[in-house]
């Protein structure tokens, strides 16, 4: 079964009787951290990719619940870009230019 961009639960069980059952939760479409936070100051955001290479273009998925501006940052020891993206309700995707100043393990958290 093909599945959209979106959050899912993948059930398994028996039938009858006393039974295991188990379940996962998986992300389909984007590359998604494990550790995303659900409160209603934050975004669902997500990256095409788990890395990106020197000038690569990122693309990093927003999903608002209602319009407004984010402040989109790409952190490393210090501020590397900061711009402020208006987003609507929905998804949106901007794109990131992949700098040398980058480095391992930058970020892009909102500010």
């Amino acid at each position: 079964m093909a599945t959209q961009w979106s959050d899912y639960e993948l059930v398994v069980e028996t039938r009858g009787g006393s039974y295991p059952a188990s379940s996962v939760g998986f992300s389909a479409g984007w590359y998604g951290g494990v550790d995303s936070s659900a409160t209603s100051d934050r975004l669902t955001l997500s990256l095409d990719a788990e890395s990106h290479d020197l000038r690569d273009t990122a693309q990093l998925r927003l999903v608002a619940p209602f319009d407004g501006v984010a402040l989109v940052s790409v952190l490393s020891n210090g501020v590397i870009a900061r711009q402020a993206v208006p987003v609507p309700a929905g998804e949106t995707v901007v794109p990131l230019v992949v700098g040398a100043d980058w480095g391992t393990g930058a970020q892009c958290p909102f500010g």
